[in-house]
């Protein structure tokens, strides 16, 4: 599983104004931040990833995710997790615009099988995307430039009716070819190289496009195996700038009552390095 960072904030611009229709408003998108947590590990090591709304009433969503994955027992299949997810965000916004990937592995007739469920919130729904043993890639949010790239897409035929007008679509299509992905042979490295050139490819085409940049930042991502799941890129909390007092430095038995903190200790560089 694989996510951006960033997060983009839709508001109404203040100060338009426009004289024939005093009623109109423009619509402002701004990135507000790169550092947004997107993608989330839960017990029996099941990952969680979101994408949609980012906010309930203008509260970061990835806290009540995180509060969620703390109501959730040791133990517990995928389908239950999905269950309880949907539940739970439903009870707090059932309107709530955001769709959720639930992934991991379940155990059926003592072989464990990987699932992966799609939930959406506002549509109520609680879909089983990738059944036990099926193999294939899933992505939602940002969809226009990975589905040119990874489905069949066609040219759309114009025609210009006289020289001095404007050309017109014909309803024809002129296919390109498309070459599918072999996914029942790619191994565990190629699946993440994969899910981060599909973030990656998105982040860069942007750049380049006359519209908002609504993905960017850090790429997390997170592998998830029968035996065990662990994260291969995760943003970290650290400093950014120069810092003009050194912080105190914690004890051995400090230390041991920061277990957060100290799961995933972030090694510290100077600026010249």
């Amino acid at each position: 599983m694989a996510a951006d960072s960033r997060l983009t904030l839709s508001f109404p611009d203040q100060n338009f104004r426009d004289p024939e229709n005093p009623n109109a408003k423009l619509l402002i998108a701004v990135p507000q931040s790169d550092a947004t947590q997107k993608l989330f590990l839960a017990q029996s090591g099941i990952g969680i990833s979101t994408c949609g709304d980012a906010s309930i009433q203008n509260v970061p969503i990835s806290g009540f995710i995180e509060s969620f994955i703390l109501t959730l027992p040791k133990e517990i299949s995928v389908a239950d997790a999905a269950e309880a997810l949907l539940e739970y965000f439903k009870n707090i916004d059932p309107k709530l615009n955001t769709l959720f990937h639930v992934s991991g592995y379940t155990r059926q007739n003592n072989e464990l099988s990987s699932e992966l469920w799609i939930i959406g919130i506002s549509g109520n729904h609680k879909v089983l995307n990738l059944k036990p043993g099926e193999q294939g890639a899933r992505w939602n949010g940002q969809l226009d430039i990975i589905n040119r790239l990874f489905l069949p897409v066609g040219i759309q035929e114009f025609e210009q009716e006289e020289p001095s007008k404007q050309f017109k679509p014909t309803g024809k299509f002129e296919t390109v070819p498309h070459y599918g992905i072999d996914f029942n042979h790619l191994t565990l490295q190629d699946a993440v190289d994969l899910a981060v050139f599909a973030v990656r490819t998105t982040i860069d085409t942007m750049r380049f496009q006359a519209r908002m940049r609504t993905v960017g930042g850090p790429i997390d991502v997170l592998v998830i195996k029968p035996d065990a799941a662990r994260w291969l890129s995760r943003k970290q909390l650290h400093v950014t700038g120069s810092v003009s007092l050194p912080g105190p430095t914690n004890t051995p038995q400090e230390i041991q009552n920061f277990p957060i903190l100290t799961e995933n200790p972030v090694k510290q560089e100077s600026p010249s390095e």
